[in-house]
């Protein structure tokens, strides 16, 4: 279950695993359409190359097919997510309500720690066992992120990232955040 952002690392990764047999299926979380509100924002980039509009669940599909994925084993959460902490959530209530026992979280390098935490909160207590693997990012040297002013951001992201996850969500109990619901 690849999460959603570093689509083309993760989902490479979920398409190499599923391949060599450690997964049946794929599940991946869908962000809203909220591109409705904020269409040329969201879309900017594709809108300028002349790109048609696409669903983010049509772009997930075509990033599968991309890497050869059997489009008939990828399926998305019925709820839709905008943080790592909403994703966790998606995908618990969607493998409890089909049984399912264990996953392979998908992440990249710098995103495992808090991912895992977050997962490992969200899923207690529900027996499905959590597999992680890292999607390596090419681009991200994890061992040397202080030469790179992108990688030094990214580890300081992370960082405040996980001590925001663990006050708002499981100090203060919170689900989602009033600026996920643009």
């Amino acid at each position: 279950m690849p999460l959603r952002g570093d689509e083309y690392w993760r989902f490479k990764k979920a398409v190499e695993l599923y391949k060599a047999g450690y997964a049946k299926i794929i599940v991946t979380p869908i962000f809203p359409e909220q591109e409705k509100k904020y269409h040329e924002y969201y879309n900017f980039e594709a809108l300028v190359l002349g790109v048609k509009d696409i669903s983010t669940k049509e772009f997930a599909l075509k990033a599968f097919a991309f890497f050869g994925m059997n489009l008939k084993d990828v399926y998305f959460t019925d709820e839709e997510v905008t943080s790592t902490y909403d994703e966790a959530v998606a995908i618990k209530n969607y493998m409890l309500k089909r049984g399912m026992k264990s996953m392979i979280l998908i992440t990249s390098t710098y995103n495992t720690r808090r991912a895992l935490m977050i997962f490992n909160w969200v899923f207690r207590g529900t027996g499905i066992k959590i597999n992680n693997f890292t999607a390596v990012n090419e681009l991200y040297n994890p061992s040397r992120w202080w030469e790179k002013e992108r990688d030094a951001k990214v580890i300081l992201d992370e960082y405040v990232a996980i001590v925001y996850n663990i006050f708002y969500h499981f100090v203060l109990h919170k689900g989602r955040t009033s600026f996920d619901d643009v």
